[in-house]
């Protein structure tokens, strides 16, 4: 009798940039898209045969089975538009994210902590930085641009308006709750009360900061502005609590499925 066997890994390894997004990815193709595709391929495989047989001299009639094949197409069609768009979005944001993320890991050199989609209970973070000088939550924003013209993004303090567009307070409020999430995280799992900045990057655009929005609590920059950013800060967290809160998230994320 073969004797039981185990995985040599002890523990999860922690989260790649933009995994749930490409959790999100393969979940769509293999539970929404691949049913309805395998129908319809299914039944035009059929109805070729119909028309094979017919065309043999056989008494098959291929009629009824190649307009129906037709009605569910069409009804696949139309099922499959939304998921196809659904798939482009989070395609786009799945290559931002993972962008960002890379650039980000650079950061570790310099002696930072990084941490990529973390899990929780609103939903993930798609980037945590960790230093001396501060906390922050880095949520990942990518837009198509226009291949020609202007490609900004300007913020009030309150609101972001990407190239002239509506005034949306949705990056803001997202990015507030998640440095709340992450602060209230740290907290239960390291017993500390530590500081946690919001911050929101737009990958490839230009970011214009209005002088109200200069002095808010959420940063929204370009990745590439991220360090300098988080260099002209001071340092407010002690290296002990750098360490401590590094261990117990990652001891946290690594729990999580």
């Amino acid at each position: 009798m073969a004797r039981p066997l185990k995985s040599p890994i002890k523990a999860n390894p922690l989260r790649q940039p933009g995994q749930s997004v490409h959790e999100q990815i393969i979940d769509l193709l293999f539970d929404k898209f691949a049913p309805i595709a395998a129908a319809v391929l299914l039944l035009w495989f059929v109805a070729g045969l119909e028309w094979v047989w017919m065309s043999r001299g056989l008494r098959p009639d291929p009629i009824f089975l190649t307009v129906f094949a037709g009605l569910i197409t069409l009804y696949g069609a139309v099922r499959t538009y939304p998921l196809i768009r659904r798939l482009k979005h989070l395609r786009t944001g799945y290559k931002g994210e993972r962008a960002v993320g890379e650039y980000l890991d650079r950061f570790r050199l310099l002696g930072y902590r990084v941490f990529h989609d973390v899990p929780g209970e609103g939903g993930n973070i798609d980037h945590v930085i960790i230093s001396t000088r501060g906390i922050y939550t880095i949520e990942t924003k990518t837009r198509s641009k226009p291949a020609k013209g202007e490609c900004k993004v300007l913020y009030d303090g309150d609101t972001v308006s990407v190239n002239r567009g509506p005034a949306d307070p949705g990056p803001i409020i997202q990015a507030k709750a998640q440095a709340a999430q992450l602060k209230r995280l740290l907290r239960e799992i390291t017993g500390r009360r530590l500081p946690v900045r919001p911050v929101v990057v737009f990958p490839g655009w230009y970011v214009e900061p209005t002088e109200h929005a200069r002095s808010s609590d959420v940063w929204v920059l370009s990745p590439k502005a991220v360090y300098k950013w988080i260099e002209r800060e001071p340092e407010t967290v002690s290296a002990d609590a750098v360490r401590h809160a590094t261990s117990q998230l990652a001891a946290h994320v690594r729990k999580q499925k």
